[in-house]
């Protein structure tokens, strides 16, 4: 396949990568713009050692709907997504001479299986499609929060001993301590209602962070998190002005 040089330029323009203090961000542009209303999903914990996944999932979409919120979107309100979601899933009473719901899930299965086909799109990715027409939603915001833990390691520290005064030789001692850092990283994706394709994703590269040793685990964490989902929010918000410019 030739490509031009004109096209590597309309390459450019649709898509923009954006380094910023904390996040990497890839965004379509022209995309971007059509997308008025967002509906943000539940978001998952895919690390197995994470707690209190609830109150992290939360707090995580909390962040992230107040940026989108200062990014001039419109977002489908909590209630109304989680009734949404509920609905969709397939009742577990449902019985073979239930004709109504049984009607209704072959049905929904099969233009579903329509969807995927024509579009070329995975089984989740028409779900998600699904779910943002039944929200009237412009596009949908999922997050996958692949770190979120207190990371305990051995460390070997040298530490300089009193000299012997007599032969005037410096001594130093072998330290094993143990020290505390926390980790946190999460992936959003900007999915298109449209078509299904990612229109924004955005990752954090922030290094594990060091607990000093008057300081809780937990709590530094806790503070950790909510200080990179507020940059993150940030570097969405800036992300958008510039696409929109």
């Amino acid at each position: 396949m030739k490509v031009t040089a004109n096209g590597i330029i309309l390459l450019f323009m649709a898509i923009i990568l954006l380094n910023c203090s904390t996040s990497q961000i890839t965004v379509r542009k022209q995309a971007l713009k059509k997308v008025k209303t967002v509906a943000i999903m539940p978001f998952e914990v895919v690390d197995q050692t994470s707690k209190n996944n609830q109150k992290v999932t939360i707090e995580g979409e909390e962040i992230l709907r107040g940026a989108l919120l200062k990014a001039n979107f419109d977002i489908v309100e909590r209630e109304k997504l989680l009734k949404v979601l509920a609905k969709s899933e397939v009742p577990l009473g449902a019985k073979k001479n239930d004709v109504t719901s049984v009607a209704k899930i072959e049905n929904d299965a099969k233009v579903a299986k329509k969807t995927q086909t024509k579009m070329n799109l995975n089984h989740d990715t028409v779900e998600l499609i699904n779910k943002a027409k039944l929200l009237k939603a412009d596009a949908v915001l999922v997050g996958k929060i692949t770190d979120n833990r207190v990371i305990v390691r051995k460390i070997k520290k040298i530490i300089p001993v009193e000299s012997n005064e007599k032969d005037k030789k410096s001594e130093t001692k072998e330290l094993i301590i143990t020290q505390a850092f926390v980790k946190y990283q999460v992936f959003l994706r900007l999915v298109s209602a449209v078509d299904g394709k990612t229109i924004l994703t955005i990752h954090n590269q922030s290094k594990p962070q060091e607990v000093e040793e008057n300081e809780i685990p937990e709590e530094v964490l806790e503070q950790y998190r909510r200080k990179i989902l507020s940059q993150i929010g940030d570097d969405i918000v800036s992300a958008v002005n510039k696409s929109r410019d």
